[in-house]
């Protein structure tokens, strides 16, 4: 897939080469595009490419570095449960995600098309006891509420899966 920009204005990418992305966000972001997007094959051998592309559009962006590495942490979470959960017994569809950074925010969608979950819906863990004494796993969703501003999510069949990820910039 090339890069095209289409009707709302996004730049998209694929992870067949990272080389290849390496040369097309540059010239792509910039005040008159509003967000840019890259889409890959949801498993867990691409979640390089999707850290690379969130640490190449943070610095695109001149985004800081503390900053840049919340959303870092905040994506990774996110696209693992999606790809172990979302797409758990299915074959492995795409994960997207749109990057666009306004004034004061920075806003990251990532859209998927496994199975429904709103981490809105999900109870927050029991972090009473110490936490060796805890069961692995289950801090994901409370993570990302920690680490970002704002977190929301739709689904609507045909369209996937959306996780908006609203970080303030400081």
């Amino acid at each position: 897939m090339t890069p095209a920009t289409r009707s709302r204005s996004y730049t998209s990418f694929d992870s067949t080469s990272v080389d290849k992305y390496n040369r097309f966000i540059r010239p792509y972001i910039g005040s008159r595009i509003p967000f840019v997007r890259f889409d890959t094959t949801a498993s867990v051998e691409n979640i390089p490419d999707l850290l690379l592309f969130i640490d190449q559009a943070c610095h695109s962006y001149t985004l800081p570095r503390p900053l840049c590495l919340e959303l870092r942490l905040a994506v990774e979470e996110a696209c693992v449960n999606i790809i172990k959960h979302g797409y758990a017994g299915l074959q492995p569809g795409k994960i997207m995600i749109d990057f666009q950074r306004h004034e004061n925010q920075v806003i990251i969608t990532i859209t998927d098309f496994g199975r429904e979950f709103d981490p809105n819906n999900y109870p927050p863990p029991d972090n009473s006891s110490d936490w060796d004494q805890r069961p692995v796993g289950g801090q994901g969703v409370f993570l990302l509420t920690k680490i970002m501003d704002n977190v929301r999510y739709t689904s609507n069949q045909g369209q996937g899966n959306q996780l908006e990820l609203i970080k303030r910039i400081k």
